[in-house]
C-alpha cells in the first residue's frame, strides 16, 4: 500500500519522524519509534482528508489530535 498525497502535500522525513505538510503547515507528525502520531484537525476539509489517509497508511498506535482556536489563525491575510 502506497500513501497517497493531496495536492500541495509534502512529505518530509526527519530522523524517526515523518511529517506531512499541506501548504505551509505541518498536518500530521508520526514518530516511527513510539508509533505515536500527532494531527492538525479542522485546518481544511483537505487538510483532513490527507490526515485520515496517513492515518490509515501509518496506523499509529496512540493518536493526539490537536484542534486550532481560530481556523484563520493559519491562513494568510489578504495583501501580505
Amino acid at each position: 500500500m502506497k500513501l497517497k498525497l493531496v495536492k500541495k502535500a509534502h512529505l518530509i522525513r526527519d530522523q524517526n519522524l515523518v511529517k506531512i505538510q499541506h501548504y505551509d503547515t505541518v498536518v500530521f507528525e508520526y514518530d516511527e519509534l513510539t508509533k505515536s502520531a500527532k494531527v492538525f484537525f479542522q485546518l481544511s476539509r483537505t487538510s483532513d482528508r490527507q490526515i485520515g489517509q496517513a492515518i490509515e497508511f501509518f496506523k499509529p498506535d496512540t493518536i493526539e489530535r490537536i484542534y486550532p482556536t481560530k481556523k484563520w489563525v493559519y491562513s494568510k491575510p489578504l495583501g501580505s
